[in-house]
């Protein structure tokens, strides 16, 4: 069954999943698609929150949970 979240929540989940993963395997060797099925979300789920992997790293060092 498909879970349903609000905006801020699954982007919030991103940035989470991103950061860790950026920890873990670097930012190079870290992939969009990495990020996606780690959350469990399509790539336009994932476009729809942020146009690029250098965006949610950006979010991440400034901090940002808003759109």
């Amino acid at each position: 069954m498909r879970i349903v979240k609000t905006a801020e929540e699954r982007r919030n989940e991103i940035l989470d999943v991103a950061g860790r993963l950026f920890a873990a395997k670097g930012f190079d060797d870290t992939s969009i698609t990495d990020i996606q099925n780690e959350v469990g979300i399509a790539r336009g789920t994932l476009c729809y929150h942020f146009k690029s992997k250098e965006d949610i790293l950006d979010a991440i060092i400034g901090g940002s949970r808003e759109n």
